[in-house]
C-alpha cells in the first residue's frame, strides 16, 4: 500500500523533521527581515493535513493501529501542533 512506500515514509519524515524544527528556523533566518509568520503557519496546516491523512489511512488500513497508543500518540501531537499556528 501507499502508506508503507518509500516514497511516503520519506515524505512524513521530512514533514516531521520540518514540523520539529520549523519555528527555530523562522526565528532565527528571518527576525529582522520581514515577516515569515503566514508563510510559516500555511506550511503548518499543510503538515498537519498530512498528518491527518496518515492517522486516518492507517486507521483504514491497519485494525491494530486504531485506538491503539500509536494512534493516540499521532492523534495528540497532530493536534499539538496548532500551537504553532
Amino acid at each position: 500500500t501507499m502508506l508503507n512506500s518509500n516514497w511516503f515514509n520519506t515524505m512524513t519524515g521530512l514533514v516531521t523533521t520540518f514540523a520539529l524544527f520549523n519555528d527555530d528556523i523562522r526565528i532565527m533566518a528571518f527576525t529582522g527581515r520581514g515577516s515569515a509568520d503566514l508563510v510559516f503557519s500555511i506550511l503548518n496546516l499543510v503538515g498537519m493535513g498530512v498528518f491527518g491523512l496518515e492517522i486516518m489511512g492507517l486507521s483504514w488500513t491497519k485494525a491494530e493501529y486504531w485506538n491503539g497508543f500509536y494512534f493516540w500518540l499521532d492523534l495528540v501531537s497532530t493536534a499539538s501542533m496548532i500551537f504553532d499556528i
